[in-house]
């Protein structure tokens, strides 16, 4: 069950990046906690979740916070699950 909320995160995130106006410089952060969420999508039989994914979650927040309201929310949702998880 946790690995579909994580999926099903990954799946809103997706969609929002593709409906999101996000700009140049914003989006290197974005594209790898995709990456990294996809990383521990693929493993997981693996508890640990990178310390850095976290912290590149929790960097997203609260950069977008303001300009991307919507994002945020699934940003915050993902990092709430992996801790929910004890990740």
């Amino acid at each position: 069950m946790p690995t579909k909320s994580l999926e099903e995160l990954q799946s809103e995130l997706d969609a929002a990046l593709r409906g999101e106006t996000i700009q140049p410089a914003d989006r290197p952060l974005l594209e790898q906690v995709q990456a990294d969420l996809k990383v521990a999508l693929a493993k997981p039989e693996q508890v640990h979740v990178p310390h850095t994914l976290r912290e590149k979650l929790q960097e997203a927040v609260e950069r977008f916070e303001v300009k991307h309201p919507d994002l945020t929310i699934m940003l915050s949702k993902a990092l709430d699950t992996l801790r929910d998880l004890g990740l």
